[in-house]
């Protein structure tokens, strides 16, 4: 943003929802059970959930980062015009929803990995974090998010199991 102010560069800055899931291990940030309670469990390791089932994130894959990342550089000047900061288009993915969803892909062994453990504090946080965006710009110039929660979980298994759950 800073550079493109200045003149020094021709460029513009992607909002990225919560990516999901991030490869890795887990992190101290406070999103990092989002992927957590996918990859462990889908990599036969327990997972800690410290927020209800209720509670919702905006996310998005990390296939649709890469995607997004190479369609702004495609873009135009004229195309992204003179605001230069996009949100990216996610889903609104229920905490649940997507416990179940794992259920449904990679069975019940898998999703009785998730403990929930309530963590008051990373509540809070999460609580405090918009689940839903309208990201009406992005979706004109062409950015797409997920299709759904399902989908998400399948490309991780693809790219970072090798088609393979424990």
């Amino acid at each position: 943003g800073d550079f493109h102010r200045k003149g020094f560069i021709d460029g513009c800055s992607l909002r990225l929802p919560t990516i999901v899931v991030r490869p890795g291990r887990p992190n101290k940030a406070a999103s990092t059970f989002a992927s957590s309670i996918v990859r462990e469990p889908l990599a036969g390791e327990q997972a800690i959930c410290p927020v209800s089932a209720d509670s919702a994130m905006y996310v998005l894959s990390p296939r649709r980062v890469v995607q997004a990342m190479l369609h702004a550089a495609s873009l135009s000047p004229e195309e992204i015009g003179p605001n230069r900061s996009i949100q990216l288009p996610g889903i609104k993915a229920r905490i649940g929803d997507v416990v179940d969803t794992l259920r449904h892909v990679a069975g019940d062994k898998a999703a009785e990995r998730v403990i929930w453990q309530p963590n008051p504090t990373i509540q809070k946080i999460v609580s405090g974090w918009a689940s839903d965006c309208e990201p009406h710009r992005a979706l004109k110039l062409g950015f797409e998010a997920d299709d759904s929660i399902e989908s998400i979980i399948l490309a991780h298994i693809e790219d970072e199991l090798g088609g393979i759950v424990k």
